[in-house]
């Protein structure tokens, strides 16, 4: 089973690639779990947050060595590298964050208006605005208000210069989530 330090290392072996936006994956990740944290989202929304693009460096790791991943989208292959260690009040956020910004897409029209062009770009790889056939199904998984919210977090956490917590800030609670399991 894979261990916190695990992730610290994939986070900080692969945190410093850039993937189309002006920041870090690194700085990405700790920008979101600040603002969770400052938005008081609960422990383990802020862990998401931390967490919430990891499928990014798995990606990286494959692209480097050669190696195949999973062929799966980063936001699945985050949600099954988190869900053994933490459960899914961490993990499933982390695999709904990618629909929660096609189901945004498709019913506020201004949401997508405001995205980065990165993640403009990937909505279409990732297959545009989510259809209003699969509503439904999205809106009733226990974890879419968080998957939402974490979506908030994702979207704010692109700003060059931001001065965010630090990884072993975020961390202890990680541990303490991991502890309290």
């Amino acid at each position: 089973m894979i261990r916190l330090d695990d992730l610290v290392q994939l986070l900080r072996s692969r945190g410093e690639s850039r993937y189309g936006e002006d920041v870090t994956l690194l700085q990405h990740s700790l920008q979101a779990a600040t603002h969770a944290e400052d938005a008081s989202a609960g422990d383990s929304l802020v862990v998401a947050a931390l967490f919430h693009d990891l499928g990014h460096a798995l990606e990286e790791e494959e692209r480097l060595t050669g190696l195949p991943a999973l062929q799966l989208g980063h936001d699945v292959q985050g949600e099954r590298l988190l869900e053994g260690l933490f459960g899914p009040e961490v993990s499933r956020p982390v695999g709904l964050h990618v629909l929660a910004k096609r189901y945004r897409c498709a019913t506020e029209p201004e949401y997508r208006d405001a995205l980065s062009a990165e993640s403009t770009r990937s909505l279409e790889v990732q297959g545009g605005p989510l259809p209003p056939a699969e509503w439904a199904t999205f809106e009733g998984d226990p974890y879419f208000e968080r998957a939402l919210l974490l979506r908030t977090f994702d979207d704010a956490a692109k700003e060059p210069g931001a001065t965010p917590r630090p990884l072993e800030h975020f961390l202890e609670l990680a541990a303490r989530l991991i502890d309290a399991r």
